[in-house]
């Protein structure tokens, strides 16, 4: 898995996740990723933050065609973190 560190934030492609708050508690340092197609989240816990920025694929693409029929939709987002990594935020995308 490819991943990168800039000012104390860890920040990689999220497969292999199960969910956000694992991700937080397994890891050192604050956290960013994506790939989950229904997640779109930011957490803390005492210095460190976690944040699931959701997906940047086109939905109605043939890729995407085996979900169809789920109930849960992708989340079209992405996340700025500022401050020298101080300061996360999400962003949503229509």
């Amino acid at each position: 898995m490819y991943e990168i560190e800039i000012d104390g934030v860890r920040y990689f492609h999220g497969e292999g996740c199960s969910s956000t708050v694992q991700a937080l508690y397994r890891s050192q340092t604050s956290i960013v990723f994506g790939h989950f197609h229904s997640k779109f989240e930011l957490i803390y816990s005492n210095d460190r933050f976690a944040m699931c920025v959701g997906w940047l694929g086109d939905q109605n693409s043939y890729a995407f065609d085996y979900a169809k029929t789920s109930l849960k939709k992708g989340i079209l987002g992405c996340g700025v973190v500022l401050n020298e990594g101080t300061i996360p935020l999400l962003i949503p995308l229509k």
